[in-house]
């Protein structure tokens, strides 16, 4: 385990865009940041499956939200955000937020339901709401996605359809790799 002030030189060495190993370096570190953006019972809980129980669970997202945005900022660390439409409906003030940083706007289902619970009339409603929801709150039309759980697979063929139909044009889904959660192997290996 690296000691604190380790992890602060660390910090400081990615701030100034060195590799570590490599302070000298000239070159910015480029990476890639996602987040999921759900509260904490919408994610990979079995309350993500009863959401007519949601009203009745303490919000965590409004403080957690403020301090990953103020970290990101301290840092000069922009990310995607893969924001739950409830979550924009609940919280417009905090998506707000995430996009007056500059952060990109993406979308992870309406009620984090996953993709291949539903048929495809269900999941075209539940992406244009999700849409609906995230463009009210922050301004920007998403054209990113990830599905929740990342539950694309054999059984959902029609997604790709739906989604360039809804105005979709980045998928944060498919991975060259296969397992528990990830079931559609081909993605290149390369951002």
């Amino acid at each position: 385990m690296k000691s604190k002030a380790d992890l602060s030189g660390l910090i400081a060495a990615c701030r100034a865009g060195a590799v570590e190993g490599d302070e000298a370096s000239a070159e910015p570190v480029s990476n890639a940041l996602t987040i999921d953006f759900e509260d904490w019972y919408q994610g990979l809980t079995s309350t993500s499956r009863r959401p007519q129980e949601w009203a009745r669970f303490e919000r965590r997202i409004q403080n957690a939200g403020m301090w990953l945005l103020a970290t990101l900022a301290q840092y000069r660390v922009q990310a995607t955000f893969f924001i739950v439409g409830e979550v924009a409906r609940e919280h417009p003030d905090l998506v707000r937020a995430i996009a007056a940083q500059g952060h990109t706007i993406g979308l992870h289902g309406d009620m984090h339901r996953r993709v291949d619970s539903m048929n495809r009339s269900e999941f075209a409603a539940d992406i244009r709401a999700n849409i609906a929801a995230v463009e009210k709150a922050s301004g920007v039309v998403p054209r990113c996605f990830r599905a929740p759980c990342f539950s694309i697979g054999k059984r959902t063929p029609w997604l790709w359809e739906e989604l360039a139909e809804a105005g979709v044009s980045v998928d944060s889904r498919v991975f060259p790799i296969r397992s528990l959660l990830y079931v559609l192997p081909g993605a290149p290996l390369q951002p």
